[in-house]
C-alpha cells in the first residue's frame, strides 16, 4: 500500500484496469525507497565476500578515503570466501529431483510413477535447475538471500525457471514480518526487441530503459550498450481466504522516453 493525496492508504490490487500498472509502480517506488537500507547492506555483505566493490563503475568510500573499485585494506586469508566457495561446491553436488510415489501402487500406477519421475529428471536437466540452484545458494550467501523465478514462458507455452538478481525484488518488509507476504514485486530489464515481439500491441518504442536509480540500485554501468525496457511484474495473494482479490499484472516503464505517455500495462 502507498498513501494517496489525502493520506489514506492505497491497494494497488484494487485499482482499475486502466490504472493497475500506475498504482503498480508507485507501490513499488515507495517500497524500494523504504528498503534503500538493503543496498548499503548488501554492499557490504559482497566487501565481506570478495575484495572488490559491487559497483566497479563508480567512485565508493571506505574508512579512511575514496577507491576505485578496490579495497586497499584487505585480509590476507578471508575465511569468508573460503566458506562459502566450500559450502556452495557441497550443494551444487547434490541434484535431488522430485519423484513420483510408487509405494502401496499396482503396477500399471507403479509403471506410470516411474515414466512421470522420468519425465521430471529430463525437465530438470533442460531447465538446468541444479546450476541455478548453486547461484541461487550464492546469492543467498553473499546477500540477504536468493531466488530463481519458475514461470510459463510466454513464448513457448513451455515451464522455465531464470536466476533472478535479488535487487529486482520489492517486498514491503512489515508485510513480510511474519514470513508470508502478500504482495511481491519485480522491476527488471528485458530486450526492446523481445518485448516487442512478445507484446506486439504494446508501445514498446517509446518506453524507458534503465534510469540512474537502476544504474545505482543494480551496479549497473550506464554506458551499456543494451537496448533495455524496464519492466514490473506484481503478484498479490487473496487477502483472506475467499477475499477475491488475488491479483497479478506486468507493466513496463513508468513514463516512456519521448511522448510522456504513462506506464502501459502489458497483461
Amino acid at each position: 500500500m502507498t498513501n494517496s493525496s489525502d493520506g489514506k492508504k492505497t491497494k494497488w490490487w484494487q485499482a482499475k484496469k486502466g490504472e493497475l500498472h500506475e498504482a503498480c509502480w508507485r507501490w513499488a517506488d515507495a517500497v524500494a525507497h523504504a528498503n534503500d537500507w538493503r543496498l548499503e547492506r548488501n554492499r557490504l555483505y559482497k566487501r565481506l565476500y570478495q575484495r572488490i566493490d559491487p559497483d566497479r563503475n563508480t567512485w565508493t568510500s571506505y574508512p579512511g578515503g575514496w577507491s576505485s573499485g578496490l579495497n586497499g585494506d584487505t585480509v590476507k586469508y578471508n575465511l569468508v570466501s573460503s566458506c562459502i566457495d566450500t559450502a556452495a561446491s557441497i550443494v551444487a553436488q547434490l541434484k535431488p529431483v522430485p519423484q513420483y510415489q510408487t509405494d502401496m501402487g499396482t503396477w500399471d500406477l507403479q509403471r506410470i510413477a516411474r515414466a512421470r519421475t522420468r519425465v521430471l529428471d529430463g525437465l530438470y536437466y533442460d531447465l538446468k535447475i541444479h546450476k541455478i540452484g548453486a547461484q541461487v545458494f550464492y546469492g543467498a550467501a553473499t546477500s540477504d538471500f536468493g531466488a530463481a523465478y519458475v514461470f510459463k514462458d510466454p513464448a513457448t507455452g513451455k515451464p522455465n525457471v531464470e536466476l533472478v538478481n535479488i535487487y529486482e525484488l520489492d517486498i514491503d518488509h512489515t508485510d513480510a514480518m511474519y514470513g508470508r507476504p502478500k504482495t511481491i514485486m519485480r522491476r527488471h530489464f528485458m530486450d526492446r526487441d523481445e518485448l516487442r515481439a512478445l507484446y506486439k500491441h504494446a508501445f514498446i518504442e517509446d518506453a524507458d530503459g534503465p534510469c540512474q536509480s537502476d544504474y545505482e540500485r543494480f551496479f549497473m554501468s550506464p554506458e551499456t550498450q543494451c537496448d533495455l525496457v524496464r519492466v514490473l511484474e506484481a503478484w498479490h495473494l487473496p487477502s483472506y481466504e475467499g477475499a477475491g482479490d488475488l491479483r497479478a499484472s506486468l507493466a513496463r516503464s513508468a513514463q516512456s522516453r519521448s511522448s510522456g505517455t504513462p506506464a502501459e500495462e502489458l497483461r
